[in-house]
């Protein structure tokens, strides 16, 4: 289990009261020589960190996310990434963001203080080759529990948080009513804080995770019950990653995560992006 934090990061943000609250989490997909980027949901940022900034917003809470314009604030300087590897937690700075609402997709990317570089070695979680089948056994890695202890009167406090591996079943893969792209349903029931974690398939704790998507939704349980049936469809919704495999020189692979339109760019973003390229087929 140890392992699988390397790979993984729990996003935080401070309050106007200076708490620091945790949001959700993310998973590593490239490593620069000072920093990972990271891919999450959207709506942990869009959503909430912003709510966790800016308490008093100009529309409802529950307002669906595709009825709200882009005037969601976010202040990287105000978010922080914590990773876990052993017995240590590095808080890493949110140096730049980008999300794309429609795809609830978000790609991200954090840096270290200076005195923790040394120890910042996060794991890269590949991206599978090939996307799940109905019925395949997938897997869904993040932190739930998560709880902000804090006295409202303290400027200092704990957040605790647990690793979940949950292992359950692919029921339906089609396109999104609520986000666009690719979306699988699975049985696999998740907590609040694992929006934004890997989906991968799954084989075994020795097999090395493939993510395929992240998780954007989940069925909303009255009875904390539910949260352990694996029996049902419609548990958690993967938006899938929608790759492209290229092979450069010395037959080295990349993949590049197609994103966009972008509803927000922030800080600065070093990750490589391209143009779409449009053939006749796919043309307007």
């Amino acid at each position: 289990m140890d392992e699988l934090h390397d790979g993984l990061t729990m996003i935080v943000a401070l309050s106007p009261s200076q708490h620091l609250q945790a949001i959700g989490t993310g998973f590593v997909v490239s490593r620069f020589e000072d920093g990972a980027v990271c891919v999450t949901a959207a709506h942990n940022f869009f959503l909430g960190i912003h709510r966790v900034q800016f308490p008093h917003g100009r529309h409802h809470h529950s307002t669906p996310a595709e009825f709200q314009p882009n005037f969601e604030r976010v202040e990287l300087a105000r978010t922080g990434a914590i990773f876990r590897k052993g017995n240590n937690v590095i808080v890493a700075r949110i140096t730049g963001a980008c999300w794309d609402k429609r795809r609830d997709l978000c790609v991200f990317e954090t840096e270290p203080q200076e005195g923790d570089r040394p120890r910042f070695h996060p794991r890269e979680i590949r991206i599978a080759a090939e996307q799940p089948r109905q019925g395949q056994k997938v897997a869904i890695l993040g932190y739930a529990g998560i709880e902000n202890c804090v006295d409202d009167h303290e400027t200092a406090g704990m957040i605790a948080s647990r690793l979940e591996v949950r292992v359950g079943t692919v029921c339906s893969i089609g396109e999104g009513l609520l986000i666009s792209g690719r979306v699988a349903e699975t049985t696999v029931p998740v907590f609040p804080g694992m929006s934004g974690s890997p989906a991968v398939i799954w084989g075994g704790f020795k097999d090395i995770p493939l993510v395929f998507g992240l998780v954007s939704s989940d069925a909303e349980a009255t009875d904390p019950a539910e949260k352990d049936d694996f029996s049902r469809p419609g548990r958690s919704h993967v938006s899938m990653l929608d790759v492209e495999r290229v092979t450069f020189s010395n037959d080295a692979l990349a993949v590049r995560i197609k994103i966009g339109p972008l509803a927000a760019v922030l800080g600065r973003m070093r990750s490589p992006f391209y143009h779409a390229v449009q053939t006749q087929a796919n043309a307007p």
